[in-house]
């Protein structure tokens, strides 16, 4: 536990030294051509940055003394204990959050490369806090923790800073004593404004810091007891979030600077812990640093590529091997199973789902169990809708392009008077999302336009040219209750980071089970694709046809991809996200 905590402490100290030293390495090199005033306003903001990371460095530090001196007592960490200090620091994140973007449309403060790089620094610093509870072996809070913390996403922000204005409207001394106190306590935390941070916890400071606490509680707590706000910043116990491994287990996979781990959620009982030794970020990142994504296939390309086949071998080492030996020796869970995978940080970005063993005739993830990936437990919670209904799907169907016409006409064959295709040179944006809400299953073949850098920007194009595209943020701020299932054979669908990717936001928003690509599709894919999906799901006829059955599709349609020798890229790419 001791070297746990200075690995923390060597961590944060990395993180403030690339702050700060930034401008010493010549990364600001621009700034000779510019005025002294947006000299000033562009340090200002640096700093600020800095004192909010040291800020929460001052929380780990305070987590990470009381759980080691909890540890070396004999006691295990108390629950209640675990998740009011959890709920203290990351809700004191968010309203900092809140803080910077309340003055803000929107729209104006999403598209920001500022706030999107504070939401990205709130959830790896999260994910250290969990590792260092893990250590002290309380996994079930470190389960609340990276949900609680990992839900600090672009349109949570937005969804609660609607709710910051309803208590302004409502109670405005409420509100403005929450972001007093949130003040208060960043000012006991960094010292006097301007002051270099405290490295020593003086008993006036914690007595100080204490008295704030519990008023931070008291007010949180006179706030959940308005109507609409009874959940308002509060984490979800594990005893509900567990419920989203009915259907199978669940893993995380948490990587950060001190150490990293999965954690596998059963149905009932304790979280695993399968400590990954070799998981680092700096090994995530040597593999996203030559491209993992292949090109779009060209006809004469044959084989995989063995840039691609190297990295999916290298996640099977280091990150699925020791999941997978749990799983089948452990729990002996049967072959074909179906697994859930809730990747954290970078790791959403690798295809874990096609990991592949070295060794001859050994088999590979695919061959073993059936996986889906969720952003959240909560995600999951959300997805395992009631019974399919008993007429069957109602389609939407949208080819743009003159080369999807064998879709359409493969998808029309097989559920005849049940689809409804659109996408001709009058759509819009305002038409597709009503459409969009008026039907339980949809394929989009659409082209699209990916940010790799800012992924929540990423569009899918209408056919007319005049069309405004539909952005990741529209399908987030609408609902679709009765969305069942989403085909989207859309190129890059299923990229970027987990809470801003088409796919993911097509399940936050309603969607039950969803296929997404992780990265360019051709023509000819989508339709291979599609036809062997829609063989396994409909093989029963329209009637008897269940959303759920979606991940088994989509792995039979590999399995009989690679049976054909189609090439290992095109197989790969498609993703199955939800129930």
């Amino acid at each position: 536990m001791k070297q746990r905590l200075q690995q923390l402490r060597q961590a944060i100290q990395q993180q403030r030294q690339r702050q700060l030293g930034r401008k010493k390495q010549g990364q600001w090199h621009e700034e000779l051509e510019e005025s002294p005033q947006v000299i000033r306003q562009r340090e200002a903001r640096e700093m600020q940055t800095v004192q909010q990371d040291l800020e929460l460095e001052e929380l780990m530090y305070a987590l990470s003394s009381w759980s080691y001196h909890s540890l070396q007592a004999g006691r295990r960490l108390p629950d209640s204990e675990v998740t009011d200090l959890l709920e203290l620091s990351v809700s004191r994140y968010l309203m900092r959050c809140f803080e910077e973007i309340r003055s803000k449309e929107p729209i104006t403060c999403l598209t920001e490369e500022r706030s999107w790089g504070t939401l990205c620094r709130a959830r790896e610093l999260v994910s250290m806090i969990a590792v260092v509870v893990l250590a002290a072996r309380s996994p079930r809070q470190a389960v609340v923790i990276i949900e609680h913390g990992h839900s600090i996403s672009i349109v949570q922000l937005t969804q609660y800073r609607i709710m910051l204005d309803k208590l302004h409207a409502s109670r405005p001394d409420l509100a403005s004593e929450l972001f007093d106190l949130n003040s208060r306590l960043q000012r006991v935390n960094t010292g006097a404004e301007g002051d270099t941070v405290k490295c020593t916890v003086w008993p006036d400071t914690v007595e100080s810091h204490r008295d704030l606490s519990k008023r931070w509680n008291d007010v949180m707590a006179h706030i959940r007891k308005l109507p609409g706000f009874e959940a308002f910043l509060k984490p979800t116990p594990f005893e509900t979030l567990q419920h989203a491994a009915a259907q199978g287990p669940v893993i995380i996979i948490n990587v950060t600077q001190i150490g990293s781990q999965a954690i596998v959620i059963l149905k009932s009982g304790e979280p695993a812990v399968i400590p990954l030794a070799k998981a680092t970020p700096d090994a995530i990142e040597s593999w996203l640093g030559t491209p993992i994504r292949p090109t779009v296939r060209r006809p004469a390309l044959e084989g995989s590529p063995p840039s691609l086949n190297t990295k999916l071998q290298s996640i099977w080492t280091v990150i699925v091997a020791p999941v997978v030996n749990y799983l089948e020796r452990t729990l002996k869970l049967p072959h074909r199973s179906r697994t859930w995978w809730n990747p954290t940080t970078a790791v959403w970005s690798l295809p874990l789902h096609a990991a592949q063993t070295s060794v001859p005739n050994e088999l590979s993830l695919p061959d073993r169990f059936v996986s889906s990936y969720t952003p959240s437990l909560s995600a999951l919670l959300r997805s395992d809708a009631p019974a399919v209904r008993a007429l069957g799907p109602e389609l939407l169907l949208m080819t743009p392009t003159s080369a999807c016409v064998r879709v359409t006409d493969l998808i029309t064959s097989r559920l005849p008077a049940r689809v409804t295709v659109i996408g001709g040179e009058d759509s819009t944006k305002n038409a597709m999302l009503a459409d969009l809400k008026d039907s339980a299953w949809v394929h989009l073949t659409n082209d699209s336009f990916w940010f790799a850098k800012d992924s929540f920007k990423s569009t899918i194009l209408l056919p007319s040219q005049d069309a405004e595209p539909l952005t990741f943020l529209d399908i987030n701020r609408n609902d679709f209750p009765i969305g069942e299932m989403a085909f989207l054979c859309v190129g890059h669908s299923a990229d970027g980071d987990e809470a801003s990717n088409l796919a993911a936001g097509m399940l936050l928003s309603g969607f039950r089970s969803v296929v997404g690509s992780m990265w360019e599709i051709s023509d000819e894919d989508r339709l291979v694709a599609a036809r062997a999906f829609y063989k396994y799901m409909l093989r029963n006829g329209p009637g008897a046809a269940d959303y759920r059955d979606a991940a088994m599709a989509l792995s039979m349609a590999a399995k009989e991809l690679r049976r054909k020798g189609v090439p290992f890229e095109q197989w790969v790419n498609l993703v199955h996200y939800g129930m």
